[in-house]
Order: structure tokens, then sequence, then C-alpha cells
């Protein structure tokens, strides 16, 4: 038999890593995940904003448009919110139809000089605002349609 002393010399052999360098490379991982994740987060929530927003302003034009087909601007409303039907539950509307002074805003635009009347004899003005509701992340937010209808009165 051989004997070999021992010196007390660990030689590292060179075939896979140590326990301390997987567990920093585990850390260094973790940080760089932790961070995309909040990344992620952050654009989910802004996308989920942003197709709120997007639902709303179609719910305004939808209804503003049923408005102006219908002609239904000739007479004073004001609808309190109201919640729409599903799949827009999330959803409150409110609608006011204002009339304005059609005969001072005619007087005014017939009498400048080099300014055209827009407005016919019979034309009466309206304020259409059409307004939605919903439950945002920060509280109630809303998303408000005006337009500013002539008709011309028989």
């Amino acid at each position: 038999m051989i004997k070999v002393k021992y010196s007390g010399l660990r030689v590292r052999s060179s075939n896979g890593l140590s326990l301390i360098e997987v567990c920093l490379a585990i850390a260094i991982l973790a940080i760089i995940f932790t961070n995309l994740s909040f990344i992620f987060d952050q654009g989910y929530m802004f996308l989920r904003k942003t197709r709120l927003s997007r639902q709303a302003f179609f719910l305004a034009e939808e209804k503003m448009e049923e408005l102006l087909h219908e002609n239904t601007v000739n007479s004073p409303t004001n609808e309190a919110k109201a919640r729409l039907d599903s799949p827009f539950e999330a959803f409150q509307r409110s609608v006011s139809i204002d009339l304005l002074n059609a005969a001072s805003l005619r007087s005014v635009c017939c009498t400048s000089p080099g300014v055209g009347c827009v407005l016919g004899c019979g034309s009466r003005l309206a304020e259409v605002n059409v307004t939605i509701y919903w439950n945002g992340t920060s509280g109630e937010q809303s998303f408000s349609l005006v337009s500013l209808v002539s008709s011309a009165t028989h």
C-alpha cells in the first residue's frame, strides 16, 4: 500500500460551481425578474386604464350619434346618471341638452363685418353634453363629449 501524506492544502477542481456561486446567480436573477414583473404590472394597469377610457369614448359617441339621428336636441333635457345595460354595466351615463339663445349669437355674427352668419333665421342652437362615468383605480373617472348642434325649426 502506498501512503499519501495530507499536507492541509486543498486542490479545487474546476468541474462545476460552488454553492456560493449558485446562490449569487439565483439572487441576481431574482432581482432582475422582480424588476421585470414591476414593469409588466405597470404596463397592464396602463392598458386597463386606456381600455376603459376608450370604451367610455365609444359609448359617449354612440349616444351622441343616437341623439343627433333621432333629432331629439330640440328640447332641453337633463338625464341623471343611469347605469348602462350588459356588457357595459360598469359604466354610467348622463345626458344634458341646453338650448342656447341663438338670436343673440345671430345678431353678433351677422353685424360683424367680414363674418358670415352660419345660423339661419329659424335656427336653434343646442349644447349637447354626454358624460360617461366609471370606477377607476383612483376613484370615479369620467369622460365628457360636448357638441353644439344647430337645427332649423319649421
